[in-house]
């Protein structure tokens, strides 16, 4: 936050961690999470809108230069999840 604060002209860089995978890679050092569990997604879709929802507020006004997507898998989601996400995302910061 500190880096915010101080160069309040330089746009975001968003980050999004997809923690997923429906297998193991052995040469993979990511954090992520090996299930075919899809419902897991959408628990986790429910926490990040929180994260989100609350942390965007202090990011208003700043242009968003780029969105990465990482993971795990972030093809993981299915379409209904990235829709989800994306919507959240475009209603928080300005893409």
């Amino acid at each position: 936050m500190q880096a915010v604060a101080r160069y309040p002209e330089r746009p975001l860089s968003l980050y999004v961690h997809i923690p997923f995978c429906h297998k193991l890679c052995y040469f993979c050092g990511c954090n992520k999470i090996v299930t075919r569990q899809q419902h897991k997604a959408d628990q986790y879709l429910d926490a990040l809108e929180q994260e989100i929802r609350h942390r965007a507020p202090l990011f208003a006004d700043r242009h968003v230069s780029q969105l990465h997507w990482g993971g795990g898998t972030p093809t993981y989601l299915n379409k209904t999840q990235i829709s989800r996400l994306m919507t959240l995302l475009r209603e928080k910061f300005p893409l």
